[in-house]
């Protein structure tokens, strides 16, 4: 298998935003429409095995990438941030499977269940800024 060509395009900026920490910037994948088509179409094809009823994108990155995503597939996207980054009524969707702590998510886009006030996804494709 060969590598994507938005692998070699990604930048590494060691000690961003603090000492210890190594920052990948995709923002040389995202001005190029060949890498950055090449991540849709491979981000697409691993969420139809999925077959998820929605795309969560969390943070900045999960947006960029999620949105397309979802439209390839025909579903919704829920933009997902840290508590008070969004107006409305939020609730948290604890951890999302990751180690990013508590999340807000709007109500609307998940089915019921476990009770009038708690929603839960049927089935969701996570795009997260996490790798």
């Amino acid at each position: 298998m060969t590598e994507l060509l938005a692998v070699s395009l990604i930048r590494d900026i060691p000690d961003f935003p603090k000492p210890g920490i190594m920052f990948k910037d995709i923002t040389p994948v995202l001005s190029d429409a060949a890498a950055l088509a090449e991540v849709i179409d491979h981000l697409t094809e691993f969420a139809r095995v999925i077959k998820p009823d929605v795309v969560v994108g969390i943070e900045s990155r999960g947006f960029l990438l999620g949105v397309p995503v979802a439209l390839n597939l025909g579903v919704g996207f829920v933009p997902v941030r840290k508590l008070g980054k969004l107006p409305s009524a939020f609730n948290s969707w604890l951890n999302l499977r990751s180690c990013l702590g508590a999340y807000p998510y709007r109500n609307t886009p998940f089915k019921p269940s476990f009770g009038a006030n708690s929603y839960t996804p049927q089935n969701v494709m996570k795009i997260t800024p996490n790798y």
